[in-house]
């Protein structure tokens, strides 16, 4: 049986320490009361202008639905970072349109692995493309803390992270820009879990 988004989420947490809570909220105000920085990046807001310190979280919205995961962590916890994110299968139908966005988005070790799988093509690619945007999305809360001591500009974004494997152990690779950076904040790995919700993609990342 396929997990829920929550029980994934808790699932993933379960191998690291200093986790102290998490939960998904869900419908069209599930993060409505949430910061975001310059890079529109959310954080939880403190009682002035601040960040609430020992919260992740992050948010996916694929229409018509709309997720946000809240972890909450100790000073001394392993896990850096949390992204959550939905893929719909309809931009990754096999025709000339998902042809190009998948040529366009995805390696060629990732075009090999959804190759070699078995299951339906649209959803495995909604699965790569959502642990591309998780990882992403995972390394919000270290680049904002980086920015409020270091003036280097660090350039990546979603593509430059890589589905290694299907099992969470490897999890995401990162590739060019995304490696330096990684390296540079601090994240040693990002493990990738994978669910199905809504007909939809649903993949978290957890950042350490």
């Amino acid at each position: 049986m396929l997990m829920t988004p929550q029980q994934l989420l808790e699932d993933a947490l379960t191998r690291h320490r200093g986790v102290l809570g998490c939960g998904i909220v869900f419908g069209d105000d599930a993060g409505a009361s949430v910061g975001h920085d310059e890079r529109e990046a959310p954080f939880v807001p403190d009682d002035g202008d601040g960040e609430e310190p020992g919260f992740l979280i992050s948010i996916t919205d694929e229409d018509p639905e709309r997720l946000c995961a809240v972890v909450r962590v100790a000073e001394d916890s392993d896990v850096l970072g949390v992204g959550i994110d939905l893929a719909s299968t309809e931009d990754w139908t096999q025709d000339e349109r998902g042809e190009r966005f998948a040529e366009l988005l995805f390696t060629e070790h990732e075009k090999a692995l959804i190759s070699a799988a078995d299951g339906s093509v649209p959803l495995l690619r909604a699965k790569v493309f959502s642990a591309k945007e998780a990882a992403f999305k995972s390394t919000a809360t270290v680049l904002r803390r980086w920015y409020e001591s270091h003036d280097e500009e660090l350039y990546f974004e979603a593509r430059d992270f890589e589905l290694v494997s299907w099992s969470e152990s490897r999890g995401a690779g990162r590739r060019d820009r995304a490696a330096i950076s990684c390296t540079k904040l601090g994240i040693s790995r990002i493990e990738i879990s994978f669910t199905e919700y809504a007909d939809m993609a649903f993949c978290v990342a957890i950042a350490c």
